[in-house]
């Protein structure tokens, strides 16, 4: 009976992430662009404090949203692809989060790796998000 609950906590929390993601790159289009030029121009305009402002709060959610749904991984029977998905999920948080200060220090390439790493990190957690539903409809 407790599982039937989990499933359907679990089912609710990848709803919810999905507002979460779809409000997200809502929000990087409608106020950075979809383009690496426009990335470098809203990142260049800020000041340290400011990406910092922006920052601190995403390095929080980042690391609790890739915590849970790994987490939630880790006991569905999908879990054998933990190995390359945990790192990976990570690498592709930092990126994400550290290139507007690397933008901010004069290094324009990162623009096109914010970019980039915003989508990846989107599109990973949207397939955690499959791989569990899967593990919980079909397992």
């Amino acid at each position: 009976m407790l599982t039937k609950h989990y499933k359907k906590l679990i089912v609710y929390f990848i709803l919810f992430m999905w507002l979460l993601l779809s409000s997200a790159i809502i929000i990087f289009v409608q106020k950075i662009g979809f383009e690496a030029a426009s990335i470098l121009k809203y990142y260049s305009e800020k000041s340290l404090e400011g990406i910092l402002k922006i920052n601190l709060p995403h390095i929080f959610v980042f690391g609790v949203l890739a915590m849970i749904m790994l987490h939630f991984l880790v006991f569905s029977k999908s879990n054998s692809q933990l190995k390359i998905l945990t790192p990976t999920l990570y690498i592709f948080a930092f990126l994400e989060l550290f290139s507007p200060l690397a933008i901010f220090m004069g290094f324009e390439f990162f623009s096109t790796i914010k970019l980039f790493s915003f989508f990846i990190f989107i599109i990973l957690l949207f397939y955690i998000s499959l791989v569990l539903l899967y593990s919980i409809i079909f397992e």
